[in-house]
């Protein structure tokens, strides 16, 4: 008996038995070099610009490909770089939270997302709530401080590997519930 597990699938097989390893069939899954969608990655100092940067890899929301907050478009080659920690950092650790924020069409029917404005980040330094007009998903965040001569740079990812579906619901007078799923 032969197994062919295919492309990009594992195995191995010993007098016990054989064992198929399926986690990730294909490497070409996760928006190159194994970084999944949407996931942030290289939070750094660029001394030339004196400014943190974070990449964030391509993904999409409702088949909306994911901008950066300059209407640009997540790419791999170039990954654009985002700013993070825009007043700096001290000795006290500063936390960052990154969002991917879509918006609504408005009246009379409210689309969601807004097919006119894709899906961007929002980041910022305080934890943010979706409103009547922005579903906000947190995708992570990144936190730095910095002892003078050594900057402390740490990464969190939230949503796992996989592009979203959102769906925004509103029934009478209360108030709108934005719904998230990992595809």
């Amino acid at each position: 008996m032969s197994i062919q597990p295919g492309p990009g699938y594992t195995f191995t097989s010993s007098s016990l038995g054989t064992n198929l390893n399926i986690q990730q069939p294909w490497s070409e899954w996760g928006g190159g070099a194994g970084v999944c969608p949407l996931q942030i990655y290289n939070l750094r100092y660029d001394a030339g610009e004196d400014k943190y940067f974070i990449n964030v890899s391509p993904g999409m929301v409702n088949n909306y490909g994911v901008q950066d907050y300059d209407d640009n478009p997540l790419t791999d080659v170039p990954p654009p770089n985002i700013q993070v920690f825009a007043d700096g950092i001290t000795s006290e650790y500063k936390t960052n939270y990154i969002y991917i924020a879509c918006d609504n069409s408005g009246a009379p029917n409210y689309l969601f997302p807004d097919p006119d404005v894709p899906p961007y980040l929002w980041i910022t330094d305080a934890p943010e709530n979706s409103n009547d007009d922005t579903g906000l998903l947190l995708i992570g965040i990144v936190k730095g401080k910095t002892d003078g001569t050594t900057d402390t740079l740490e990464t969190y990812n939230y949503k796992g590997c996989g592009s979203l579906w959102a769906e925004r619901f509103k029934c009478g007078a209360g108030g709108v519930n934005y719904w998230w799923s990992g595809v």
